[in-house]
């Protein structure tokens, strides 16, 4: 195959698995919207791969998929434009991660990744697995009851 089709390829199972968390975040009740220039990379404006909103909150995902559980490697640009997108539109920014036929999406926080000695940024293999799950990414959505609210007060 040559270098032409296995880029296409590699990016066609990567559209594959934003559609395939977008399903999954819509069924836990999330509006979902991919990103336009996702995967673009030449758009000035900040595109993230996904976007979600549920009961007020807005989150903002960098996706990757693996095929193997390896450390995995982010450019400081894309994680810092990733950032602002959340920024301005007051929500979390998240990097969604799944490792094909071996664990459920993990979603790590971008203020929680590493940083790599060259200034850009990295998940380990153990990080991953420290990542929230997607029903726990729900419950952050979930509102907050009052104290008074649990008090029978008369």
């Amino acid at each position: 195959m040559d270098r032409r089709k296995a880029k296409r390829s590699a990016r066609s199972k990567g559209f594959h698995y934003e559609r395939v968390l977008a399903r999954k975040l819509w069924s836990k009740g999330f509006a979902v919207v991919r990103g336009p220039g996702s995967g673009g990379g030449s758009s000035e404006i900040v595109q993230p791969d996904l976007i979600a909103l549920k009961n007020g909150h807005i989150f903002a995902f960098e996706i990757k998929v693996r095929w193997k559980r390896t450390t995995i490697y982010l450019e400081k640009e894309k994680i810092e434009r990733l950032k602002e997108f959340a920024r301005r539109a007051k929500g979390r920014a998240f990097i969604a991660v799944k490792i094909v036929d071996k664990t459920d999406w993990r979603f790590l926080p971008v203020e929680t990744i590493e940083n790599t000695k060259k200034g850009n940024y990295k998940i380990t293999p153990v990080n991953m697995l420290k990542g929230l799950t997607i029903d726990e990414l729900n419950t952050l959505t979930q509102p907050v009851k009052k104290l008074d609210e649990y008090m029978d007060i008369d």
